[in-house]
């Protein structure tokens, strides 16, 4: 008993480890808005993470496909797609974790990927895996251009890192304390998404030499056409 005290207080498990039986209601009425819209086009969540870590609980896999039928895409820990498509996820969200993120790519990316929209989850765990902090990130994400309406989900709140993994370095210190918080979700609508199935004319084409890091620095740089047929 002395040696094994969380055995008998209730913290053998850590509170954030612990499976949620009810989720917060800003997920369950973005997902369901975001299942509303046509199924012809998929979300595109944002930023990714090794595990689904939220500040609510950890579920270890994303609750957004399970919440909805409309195709999902994102970056987790296991690739969920073909090579191609996998190594052009990463490479975007690579640059939102290591805090070279150009939101000029995300339209054109998205639309490559048949997303009709992208959704910014803001209430992650950021610190557990050393992901972006919302607070930097979504006010690139919010004034990305090319992208259409934006909508929010939850009252905004300060997303503060867990203290016994302090991330108290030169990102947060360099944020000034007059940026506001954001909403813990929010989505981004996507014009003019590629067809999720569909066939385009060899002619004219764009060529990449290299893989998905060249081909988001050529979408960042406004020399991706989306329309067009892209190959490596």
């Amino acid at each position: 008993l002395v040696n094994l005290p969380p055995l008998f207080t209730g913290g053998f498990i850590s509170t954030d480890l612990r499976f949620p039986e009810d989720l917060p209601s800003y997920w369950t009425d973005a997902t369901a808005a975001l299942d509303a819209r046509p199924h012809d086009s998929r979300v595109l969540e944002l930023p990714g993470s090794d595990f689904a870590a939220y500040r609510w609980g950890q579920t270890q896999d994303p609750v957004t496909p399970g919440l909805m039928d409309r195709p999902w895409v994102g970056r987790e820990l296991t690739a969920f797609g073909t090579p191609g498509s996998v190594d052009l996820v990463r490479a975007l969200d690579r640059r939102a974790q290591e805090g070279v993120f150009d939101a000029a790519a995300v339209a054109p990316v998205a639309r490559l990927l048949a997303a009709g929209d992208v959704l910014v989850r803001n209430d992650t765990q950021y610190e557990r895996y050393r992901g972006p902090r919302p607070r930097t990130l979504w006010p690139q994400l919010a004034g990305a251009a090319g992208l259409g309406a934006t909508t929010t989900y939850g009252a905004p709140v300060r997303n503060t890192a867990d203290p016994r993994r302090p991330m108290l370095d030169e990102v947060e210190l360099a944020t000034p304390p007059s940026v506001p918080d954001p909403a813990p979700l929010a989505t981004r609508a996507v014009p003019e998404p590629n067809a999720i199935v569909g066939a385009k004319p060899a002619a004219g084409a764009t060529v990449i030499a290299g893989d998905g890091e060249g081909l988001v620095d050529a979408a960042a740089a406004g020399l991706v056409e989306p329309s067009r047929l892209v190959t490596y």
